[in-house]
């Protein structure tokens, strides 16, 4: 199946690989427990470890919006996949579904900067996202 694996916060850390695809697949490549993030509306797929913020995991992207503002950050490895089908299998990855993942899931130089400022999610949510909050001295 068709997938890009990210192992780390730059460019040169997204390959193109052909995998298996399956759960034990999966958990292996993230490290861990599954979480399947959804990209717009379904047509494209996110995996990554479900625990990677409470590891902590070292972060490998940024979850932004398509314009550019940061709504998150994604820790641990990721796999980047296509849609999910109507029986909940995972289907390979798209030139379509990758550009529109490329738009919004961004690689992350200098990522150690965040880890060391101590960048966090903050937990005041707007609808359906997640906004990066400064910690308050």
């Amino acid at each position: 199946m068709r997938a890009v694996v990210v192992t780390g916060p730059d460019e040169k850390d997204w390959r193109e690989a052909d995998i298996a695809g399956n759960l034990a697949d999966l958990q292996a490549r993230v490290g861990g427990l599954i979480e399947a993030l959804p990209v717009d509306s379904g047509k494209a797929s996110v995996i990554l470890n479900e625990e990677g913020k409470l590891l902590p995991l070292p972060v490998t992207a940024i979850w932004t919006t398509p314009e550019g503002q940061i709504l998150d950050v994604l820790r641990g490895p990721l796999v980047l996949l296509g849609p999910v089908d109507s029986r909940g299998e995972m289907l390979p990855l798209t030139d379509e579904a990758l550009a529109y993942i490329k738009q919004i899931v961004r690689p992350a130089p200098g990522a150690e900067l965040l880890d060391a400022l101590g960048v966090r999610p903050s937990c005041e949510r707007e609808p359906d996202a997640q906004v990066l909050s400064w910690p308050q001295e």
